[in-house]
């Protein structure tokens, strides 16, 4: 593999789930030993079991359930370079292309995502528009402040979207 940038995607597939897919972002740090950049892995995108997707990290987690067609992030998005949102969309775009007839998307844990990540989303609601078979409900929480004002901007590019505020 030939490294041309400090940081390098890797995406595989695999057969077992449809469209399941394992994403690995990895960061190239200097090896002391030998002066070349090792990668050092950041996040994985994985089937958690066969009917979820999950990336974990230390500030949050996205799971997408299969069975219940929904998609739960949680903690906190505070990403700083485009190639660190690599699983996040590849999750998405999973989820869409598995042609589901509704997906849920929970944000109600969803501490707070910066705008790269509101870019993302809207992306999102804008594919699962243009597939005009599949309907969208999101959930939010009016405890968490960016949620009610952001989350009713989605509608405006899905009228149908269903927006619950808790």
């Amino acid at each position: 593999m030939v490294q041309l940038a400090v940081n390098v995607v890797q995406l595989t597939q695999t057969k077992a789930f449809g469209n399941r897919q394992t994403a690995e972002i990895r960061s190239c740090q200097p090896d002391a030993q030998s002066s070349l950049l090792q990668p050092k892995p950041l996040y994985r995108l994985q089937p958690a079991t066969d009917k979820t997707m999950e990336i974990q990290t230390k500030d949050y987690t996205i799971q997408y359930d299969h069975a219940t067609q929904t998609v739960t992030c949680c903690g906190s998005f505070r990403l700083s370079q485009m190639e660190e949102y690599a699983p996040i969309v590849e999750l998405l775009n999973a989820v869409t292309d598995s042609s589901p007839n509704t997906i849920t998307l929970d944000l109600r844990k969803l501490e707070f995502l910066n705008s790269s990540v509101i870019n993302i989303v809207s992306k999102f609601v804008i594919k699962v528009r243009q597939q005009k078979n599949i309907q969208i409900a999101v959930k939010g929480s009016k405890l968490i402040p960016w949620q009610g004002k952001s989350l009713k901007n989605l509608q405006r590019l899905m009228p149908s979207l269903h927006l619950e505020l808790e």
